[in-house]
């Protein structure tokens, strides 16, 4: 056995996470905790740029319920209704939709990352560690587009192998599997191709 839940000592949320990287560049960070979509806006028409966070409650033996962040409301509404410059931080058990994604500038989930979540957030945000890695699931567009749970005891799943990033294989996503950007440029030079062998 083992359990999923560990609650740390002292973790860093993403507010303190900010406030320490902001205070080491000499800019400052203005907060709205209510969850009011008209007051968020208004703190936000203030700043250069605005994070908008959320996240999802998950336990270990359930199913959840749907693939929404809690806040989803909040999120969709204030995403909606500033101009400036927004992004998302998400914190998820995994895969959700982001009805708000084509609203915003900038989104960065991270999967159960512990006591310095907020450490982590604010180093990516101000570019202090690179959003590296490659995510792990499939982000759909629309929850119709998964295999629903089952809350009964014998349920029938008749999709096969066509379950994961193959279930929506032929769906419009926002991040495919393996999705992730970096801060790297790339670039190939002074390719060619070279012929091993003929074919008979």
């Amino acid at each position: 056995g083992g359990s999923g839940r560990v609650i740390g000592a002292s973790p860093v949320s993403v507010l303190a996470g900010l406030r320490a990287q902001c205070m080491r560049r000499g800019c400052e960070v203005i907060f709205d905790g209510s969850d009011n979509v008209e007051a968020a806006a208004e703190v936000a028409a203030d700043a250069d740029v605005a994070f908008v966070c959320a996240g999802v409650t998950s336990h270990e033996q359930e199913d959840r319920k749907d693939l929404s962040v809690d806040q989803e409301d909040f999120v969709v509404g204030v995403t909606s209704a500033v101009t400036l410059p927004v992004a998302t931080l998400t914190m998820t058990p995994g895969a959700i939709v982001m009805p708000w994604i084509d609203n915003v500038d900038a989104a960065l989930n991270v999967f159960l990352a512990g006591d310095h979540t907020g450490s982590a957030f604010a180093a990516v945000v101000f570019g202090g560690a690179n959003p590296a890695a490659k995510s792990p699931v499939t982000f759909p567009r629309s929850e119709g587009d998964v295999v629903a749970p089952c809350a009964e005891l014998d349920c029938n799943y008749t999709e096969g192998l066509f379950v994961g990033f193959h279930g929506l294989e032929d769906k419009d996503v926002i991040f495919p599997f393996g999705h992730g950007l970096s801060y790297t440029n790339f670039a190939y030079t002074l390719l060619e191709l070279a012929a091993v062998g003929t074919a008979d």
